[in-house]
């Protein structure tokens, strides 16, 4: 399995089990620090990226990118097309009168420096809004084209997605089975709170090879293929990575908080880890425990596995995995 992977929100739980984080994050981030009493967990300012301190926010993107001497750049990118999307959808929200009171409040060009991402200016955006053109659906597409085109440039194209933002429901019977993803999900963990966890003592740990390998090795075993072993194989390799997991966290003082820990994939892609194959998730053959049906691994932990259907695309990777964690009980 990878050792990057793309952080679709908050990324600061993926910096605790992936060597490279590409982090999307300039638009919750910003939300975050104006929303900081809304209870969804990706609107939690502390798990979000320093914004307010450019000097922390500087080391944080050299230790989440440490193969990039340009990984500011690649934020910046992100804040330019977000505020380009932005921009131009809050003035299509406006009467001719407030659009052109807001424009006033630029300097020459500045307005224009914003919109530049999607190449028009604001004289050219009025004129469609005016005519009853703009269509804000176009002005998205164009914006998951420029954030795949970031996402390529970084060289994170076939890494996996590491989501807290998307939103998902159960799928039904009606939904098109192309738009289903498989959840297999380990439920009542122990694991790190991300919460808990300064973005200053992030960065060291991440130093740290050792422990740092401890919780990739339990973010690995998840999802690699073992070849071939039996369930109470993978069970013990499980258990054996959640005891390391404890372990390095302990020794570094950091707290823990019970989640939940999801991969999503195809029925090929979930068929194809060690835990799908082991339960018996043939890609021909019928979902193993039904559709809901929980599995004990030991005496703590449950496997449950669910039809999904995503309501947000997120087409930014080639990857087909997408990693989900949860608070308990959110």
């Amino acid at each position: 399995m990878a050792k990057s992977v793309v952080a679709v929100g908050p990324p600061k739980e993926a910096a605790l089990y992936f060597d490279e984080v590409l982090p999307m994050d300039f638009s919750t981030s910003l939300y975050a620090q104006f929303y900081s009493g809304d209870k969804n967990e990706i609107f939690d300012p502390s798990l979000h990226l320093p914004i307010d301190n450019m000097d922390e926010l500087v080391e944080v993107l050299r230790s989440l990118l440490p193969n990039h001497d340009d990984a500011l750049d690649y934020y910046w990118r992100q804040w330019r097309t977000a505020n380009w999307l932005l921009t131009s959808i809050s003035i299509s929200k406006l009467g001719a009168t407030d659009s052109d009171r807001l424009a006033s409040k630029f300097t020459d060009g500045q307005l224009d420096d914003l919109l530049a991402p999607g190449g028009i200016t604001y004289k050219q955006l009025r004129t469609l809004i005016d005519q009853g053109e703009f269509d804000p659906r176009k002005y998205s597409d164009a914006q998951a084209d420029l954030i795949g085109k970031i996402v390529e440039d970084a060289g994170f194209e076939t890494a996996p997605i590491w989501d807290q933002a998307l939103s998902f429901k159960p799928a039904s019977k009606s939904d098109d089975v192309n738009d289903i993803d498989y959840a297999l999900t380990l439920k009542n963990l122990k694991l790190v709170d991300p919460r808990a966890v300064s973005w200053e003592q992030l960065v060291e740990f991440r130093k740290d090879e050792d422990s740092r390998h401890a919780l990739r090795k339990f973010r690995l075993s998840f999802s690699e293929n073992f070849g071939g072993q039996s369930q109470a194989e993978i069970e013990d390799r499980l258990l054996s990575d959640l005891y390391e997991h404890e372990k390095a966290a302990n020794s570094w003082g950091l707290e823990f908080a019970d989640r939940s820990f999801s991969l999503l994939s195809t029925k090929e892609g979930i068929a194809s880890t060690a835990i799908g194959g082991a339960l018996g998730f043939a890609v021909g053959g019928p979902i193993p425990l039904a559709i809901g049906g929980l599995l004990l691994l030991g005496s703590q932990i449950g496997i449950e596995f669910v039809k999904m259907k995503r309501e947000t695309k997120m087409n930014a990777t080639k990857s087909p995995f997408t990693y989900l964690s949860k608070m308990k009980n959110l």
